[in-house]
């Protein structure tokens, strides 16, 4: 989990609003290239939309979205998938009429992978090794539909690294509603990569013990704003963390 200190994400005064309601706040954030980041916080408190944010699926209200020093806030999707930013949900999206190795083959063949479907038995070796690796080789010829909930949250982790470059991973509730097994390959999966490949990683968690063993720091947010950050010890006796997990 170790980071260079050069800053590869950044948010400043990052604002979203849906009609009166302000889901983020001003919000800026700071992430380092390496880092692999928690982010806690009450239900509600618009981790989900920060998330939705930075991927380009809500187009922010005010303020600016940052990758390696260039502004990414009003780009699509796709161009920012393209410039490295992948992304999981907590329900997993997968196509679930499609075998487990075509769903993995789906980010390497696409337009933003420019000529990767020129390699097409590499790129099928690749898959095969990223699903032997996360332990959904024996499944590769299953539609998805026929996969449980958590091996489909495996799948759409795994299918997630298909892509070339792959600076950020944002992760939504990756460990939620999962059996301790797939638990912990989603754990493995994300200090490896983290570790062999350098790749940055945003995770939005309410599974405290899992934050604690992968993230060095997380950032608490809370009715849209960022009110805490540290070790998860430290943002633990904070008042304010306190007050907002109460409810007070």
């Amino acid at each position: 989990m170790s980071a260079d200190g050069i800053q590869l994400l950044e948010t400043k005064n990052l604002t979203k609003r849906f009609g009166g309601l302000v889901a983020v706040e001003n919000l800026s954030l700071s992430i380092r290239r390496g880092e692999i980041r928690g982010i806690i916080g009450p239900n509600g408190s618009g981790k989900t939309t920060l998330m939705n944010l930075i991927s380009g699926l809500y187009r922010a209200t005010a303020g600016a979205i940052y990758l390696e020093a260039q502004r990414i806030d009003g780009l699509t999707p796709n161009v920012r998938t393209a410039r490295g930013i992948i992304r999981t949900f907590q329900v997993p999206k997968v196509f679930r009429n499609m075998t487990v190795l075509e769903n993995m083959l789906v980010p390497a063949l696409s337009d933003s992978q420019g000529d990767r479907y020129k390699r097409h038995p590499e790129i099928v070796r690749e898959a095969q090794a990223l699903l032997q690796f996360v332990q959904l080789a024996h499944m590769e010829n299953r539609l998805a539909q026929t996969l449980s909930g958590g091996q489909n949250q495996l799948l759409q982790i795994a299918r997630g690294f298909m892509v070339q470059p792959l600076k950020l991973y944002l992760m939504d509730e990756p460990f939620a509603g999962v059996n301790p097994q797939i638990k912990s390959v989603i754990m493995e999966s994300i200090k490896a990569m983290n570790r062999e490949k350098g790749i940055t990683f945003v995770i939005v968690s309410h599974e405290m013990p899992s934050v604690r063993r992968l993230c060095d720091r997380v950032s608490v947010i809370h009715e849209g704003r960022c009110i805490a950050e540290g070790t998860l010890e430290e943002v633990a006796h904070i008042p304010a963390v306190i007050e907002a997990y109460i409810g007070g």
